[in-house]
């Protein structure tokens, strides 16, 4: 004869009861972690969208600020100057005009921090280039042209 797993009405009710439990557990489970992961996408979806228009935002603050500053040497008369630079200048004009740019050139970096460096090159063949923006000036100096 076989043997019964279940012996009594009370422990296939207990076997039952705990296996609807588990069901509805597991039913419950899953939903509140899909309504709770629509949630948070959503919560990621909108944050990553004011990230980015932040970040489109903080881009054309820059650009406009590099037009302005491209604006500003195409009307300068340092960088005109050296852009009417030949080889066949004296060298102490050439020294002047040099000079005179890297001064021009250096209080528009001190005043734009979103532009680390500025590169020109004439047709001529002459170049001019910042590699740092406070290349050659002290602290002190800064600050008394900020003022």
């Amino acid at each position: 004869m076989k043997e019964r797993v279940f012996y009594s009405l009370q422990a296939r009710i207990l076997f039952f009861s705990i296996a609807i439990v588990f069901a509805l557990l597991s039913i419950l489970g899953y939903s509140s972690y899909r309504i709770s992961a629509n949630v948070i996408m959503k919560q990621v979806s909108e944050s990553n969208h004011k990230t980015v228009i932040q970040t489109g935002n903080n881009i054309e603050r820059v650009m406009k600020k590099a037009h302005e500053m491209s604006l500003s040497m195409y009307h300068s008369e340092e960088v005109t100057n050296y852009l009417k630079l030949t080889s066949e200048d004296n060298n102490e004009m050439i020294y002047e005009v040099m000079r005179k740019m890297k001064q021009y050139m250096t209080m528009l970096l001190v005043f734009n921090d979103e532009i680390d460096s500025i590169y020109l090159k004439s047709n001529k063949g002459f170049e001019f280039f910042t590699k740092e923006k406070m290349a050659g000036l002290s602290p002190r100096t800064i600050e008394e042209n900020k003022n």
